[in-house]
């Protein structure tokens, strides 16, 4: 039942108000309004306050106190309309207003929620009064009294000095003795501070080239244009390890709780990647010690900017996180609003540019006040708007401070809310037991979240590796000389034959006067005569470099040139750069004669190069990337126990053999005496060409990009691909892909990984409902992953970070260029990893 109170005859308890003249708004006020005019439909601005308690009130007394708070407060009774554009104040007479109270009836269950519907009803500002009050009667007993306020006329000071004042009036009334006689008379509300120009030029100065993009985390989602404020709340206290670590730094560095907590909160954001440039919103009151009571927004947020050097320990940017509050509380006439201006912006926006988070220190304060006979509960309403990415309020000066975070759940979610939070309390911890550490090395990463980490790189497989992937060949053409080991244009080739037009190929490179470790570039298209060419290269104790011929001349001239090739093997007719390099064409190779005593396998190393393999040179000049032959065998020897390819399987060779990842389609099937079936030469751009070969050869394994999977996707009728396993890498794979693949029946892989690690060297295989950004999974065998910080610190679950590759599959590193290899092949505790450039987080299953 909802029912509007009307006044009883012969109220005279309202004081008269003569109607003030419309004067313009204060910049604050002029922020508020211009917040309502972007956002109507936000309640981003309301204040509220909910009294619980456990009697009834009465809706006259309620009615009669309210009605006096709005004649005894001219800011209650001020509207702001505007003319052309421009607001102005509007107070109106106590004789000509009222303030309704909305009385309704509710079970215990309906409370939460009405009280939430009525606190996120916006204000029209220019229409409606800034106050509303609810009143609940709850079934089975007790009351909740809502008081909403806009922050036009109030700040939270103001709204508990209101609460109070409404609470003793009602309490006059109910008793019969009437109201108060010092609230009968007529409040003098507070005007807006008025700034001073120095103060004006100091933030000017200070806040000169600001970038609050810079203030960002790169792990969360970008701001929307135009926002909704979809926000959200979490509440917790800080942890008691925490609450004894901020004690401990209190005496040891002779600070506040309060400068203490914003110094963690500087540090927090930025080991979350916001900085190292950081400005944070800290408000404080402008209201004197001794200021008597009023309604209006005295609040002067300090935009504070700290410069934070990661080298420095918590102790030094805790002075300078106290220098700097201590001198702008010195500064806070300006408003942020008139800093803007100085600093040249002039168009309104929701938000502003000089920060993106907010720190809101409050003493803990016990009510005193009393309703209706009794102390009421004030529970906290969640707010599910937000104006800023991060609001931080602590609620301090008690035995367990008090953490409430008002966050836009348009660009965090709530678990990396709290994950922030308890990183916060990690960072503290760390703090205490070494102030001078520097903050880049405080270790953020919970026991638990390091388990996991662990456990995901727990990888070591002996003997993965152990013989190269030329050894698992030849004793397959030995133990099964018959066996299918290729099939190309429709003709099936047996191991046997396989290894013998191998063997000649040797004989002739040996011919040639190629070496151990010397490099063969093979500009051959995806065939058996590829296949048997690589093989004759590594028989001969060579290295082969894979060359497109379609691809630009001056691109295979840098390869050819760059990566010193001894010897050229290509098909004859084959239009190829001439760089003075020995040239020999397939045919005159195969046309070789077998030697009386076949060559054998070169007790080579397995740690010298098995291929030369050039980067796409997407970012600078391609780089030459040595891959060992103990590389090729892990990535190799993974695939085969994780897919369990095994003799009587088939795998499809598709990718052009200058992509690294057409590595694995050769030697997987070929080190497992399963059969390699070649699609072919224009498989990747015809897709059903491709789907036919598969079902045609009943291939087991298909891999290609997701470029190529989202052309081909469409085109797969049933049945075609069930039961068979696709792998999808090179590129992002999308939710939405993932999704149509596993439609088909197929068992999907998600992998992962750069040239620089060996083909792949994460695998995630997709099950179920898959949503963006797909995980691109664990570590392969016998590899290790992390992500690291600019400052190369780990980053635990949730944080955004370089991702680093290690063990086996780390390459040689670049050919010829030692300095490069030296930076992106660094040498770290578990040994030497690569350094990807790729941002990636962790999420909290450890994938």
């Amino acid at each position: 039942m909802n029912t509007s109170v009307q006044p009883a005859p012969g109220d005279d308890t309202r004081l008269p108000d003569p109607v003030q003249p419309p004067r313009p708004l204060g910049p604050r006020q002029y922020a508020f309004w211009i917040l309502q005019q972007l956002a109507p439909d936000s309640a981003v601005s309301n204040l509220s306050i909910v009294l619980r308690t456990q009697r009834q009130l009465r809706w006259w007394p309620l009615h009669a106190a309210a009605n006096q708070m709005l004649a005894r407060h001219a800011a209650l009774r001020t509207r702001f309309p505007s003319a052309a554009g421009v607001p102005v104040r509007h107070v109106s007479s106590a004789a000509d207003v009222q303030l309704t109270v909305e009385v309704a009836a509710v079970t215990e269950e309906e409370l939460l929620p009405r009280l939430h519907e009525a606190a996120r009803t916006p204000f029209d500002l220019g229409a409606e009064l800034p106050v509303r009050l609810h009143l609940y009667q709850i079934t089975g007993g007790g009351s909740a009294l809502l008081l909403l306020v806009h922050h036009a006329i109030s700040d939270a000071m103001s709204l508990s000095m209101l609460t109070d004042e409404l609470a003793r009036a009602y309490d006059g009334v109910a008793a019969g003795t009437g109201i108060p006689a010092d609230l009968r008379e007529e409040a003098h509300d507070v005007a807006e501070p008025v700034s001073r120009a120095e103060d004006v030029a100091y933030w000017a100065e200070q806040l000169d080239g600001v970038d609050a993009a810079a203030m960002a985390m790169p792990w969360a989602r970008p701001s929307p244009a135009r926002p909704t404020f979809a926000g959200g709340t979490l509440i917790t206290s800080l942890s008691p390890p925490a609450t004894a670590a901020l004690a401990a730094l209190r005496t040891s560095l002779g600070s506040t709780e309060n400068l203490l907590l914003l110094t963690a909160f500087y540090v927090t954001l930025f080991r979350h990647g916001a900085g190292p440039d950081m400005v944070v919103g800290v408000p404080v009151t402008s209201r004197g010690v001794n200021a008597a009571p009023g309604l209006g927004f005295q609040v002067s947020t300090l935009p504070l900017r700290l410069s934070l050097d990661p080298r420095a320990g918590f102790d030094d940017l805790s002075r300078q996180v106290r220098d700097a509050f201590l001198t702008g509380v010195q500064h806070a006439s300006v408003s942020v609003e008139e800093v803007l201006t100085a600093l040249g912006h002039h168009s309104p926006d929701w938000r502003t540019p000089l920060f993106r988070h907010l720190y809101n220190y409050r003493p803990w304060d016990e009510s005193d006040i009393s309703i209706g006979g009794e102390r009421p509960t004030s529970p906290t309403l969640l707010r599910d708007e937000s104006r800023l990415d991060i609001h931080l309020t602590v609620i301090g000066g008690q035995q367990t401070p008090a953490l409430i975070v008002n966050y836009s759940a348009e660009v965090h979610d709530e678990g990396d809310i709290a994950a922030l939070l308890r990183r916060m309390e990690l960072l503290l911890t760390a703090a205490a037991e070494d102030p001078h550490r520097p903050v880049v090395d405080l270790d953020l990463m919970s026991d638990a979240e390091r388990e996991v980490i662990g456990g995901v790189n727990a990888t070591l497989r002996e003997g993965l590796a152990d013989r190269t992937v030329l050894e698992r060949f030849l004793a397959h053409a030995e133990s099964r000389p018959a066996a299918t080991a290729v099939v190309d244009d429709g003709v099936a080739y047996s191991y046997a034959d396989l290894a013998a037009m191998a063997r000649r190929i040797t004989a002739r490179l040996v011919a040639e006067g190629i070496t151990g470790g010397d490099i063969v570039a093979l500009a051959l298209p995806r065939s058996v005569a590829m296949a048997a060419a690589v093989l004759g290269v590594w028989l001969a104790g060579g290295c082969y470099l894979p060359l497109d011929a379609g691809h630009p001349a001056q691109r295979l001239a840098l390869q050819l040139t760059d990566a010193q090739a001894k010897l050229i093997v290509t098909e004859s007719g084959t239009d190829l750069p001439d760089t003075g390099i020995p040239v020999v064409a397939w045919n005159d190779l195969a046309g070789t004669q077998d030697h009386a005593d076949p060559v054998g396998v070169p007790a080579a190393d397995a740690d010298g190069p098995a291929y030369v393999i050039y980067t796409s040179g997407s970012t600078g000049t391609p780089r030459g990337v040595a891959v060992s032959h103990r590389n090729l065998a892990n990535v190799v020897g993974d695939f085969a126990e994780r897919l369990a390819v095994g003799a009587e399987d088939t795998v499809l060779w598709s990718t052009t053999v200058a992509f690294d990842i057409s590595g694995l389609e050769l030697c997987l099937p070929l080190s497992t005496g399963a059969a390699l079936v070649i699609a072919g030469a224009q498989a990747q751009v015809r897709p059903r060409e491709l789907l036919e070969l598969v079902v045609k050869h009943d291939v087991g394994v298909v891999q290609a990009t997701p470029t190529f999977w989202r052309l081909a996707v469409d085109e797969v009728t049933a049945g075609e691909l069930s039961g068979r396993t696709v792998l999808c890498g090179g590129e992002p794979l999308t939710a939405g892909l993932a999704r149509d693949l596993l439609a088909t029946g197929c068992r999907l892989f998600n992998v992962y990984g750069p040239t620089e690690t060996t083909i792949w060297s994460t695998a995630a295989e997709l099950s179920g409902d898959v949503t963006d950004p797909v995980p691109i999974g664990g570590p392969l065998a016998n590899t290790t992953i992390f992500v690291a910080d600019d400052h190369g610190a780990r980053q635990p679950p949730g944080l955004l970070g370089e991702l680093c590759i290690g063990g086996a599959g780390v390459s040689l590193g670049y050919l010829n260029r030692p300095e490069l290899t030296a930076e992106r092949f660094p040498t770290g505790a578990g040994g030497r990893y690569y350094r990807t450039g790729d941002l990636a987080r962790w999420r909290p299953d450890g994938t």
